[in-house]
């Protein structure tokens, strides 16, 4: 039988769907992310965003929860951000742990400007 974080590398093949939906704010969207469980149960899941090739900020994840999809805001158009999925437990006597990084994936939105008029 898989230990935990056995599980978590076998089926957090994180992130299978990434669709990004431009919203009203300036040079923002939002993406929406999915994972597939992880079994057993893990007491959630935590994404984590950074600009493409810096470090994840291991201590604010931008999400923090049991479902299985996001939607997170990309802070700026003409920018690649990666993301990873990390599955966290906490026991009864409160330890937590936290699994090693998913799969990661990369996405970029880049804002197209048409009928640009310069005078």
């Amino acid at each position: 039988m898989k230990t935990f974080f056995g599980w978590v590398l076998a089926i957090l093949a994180l992130l299978a769907v990434i669709v990004a939906l431009p919203t009203a704010q300036a040079f923002a969207a939002d993406v929406q992310l999915a994972w597939d469980a992880v079994d057993p149960a893990p007491t959630g899941y935590r994404i984590y965003m950074a600009p493409a090739g810096q470090a994840y900020d291991y201590d604010n994840p931008i999400y923090e929860g049991n479902a299985l999809s996001a939607t997170v805001v990309i802070p700026n158009y003409n920018a690649e951000y990666q993301f990873v999925a990390r599955a966290y437990l906490i026991t009864p006597e409160g330890a937590e742990y936290e699994s090693v990084d998913s799969n990661e994936v990369r996405h970029a939105i880049v804002m197209v400007v048409e009928n640009l008029r310069i005078e």
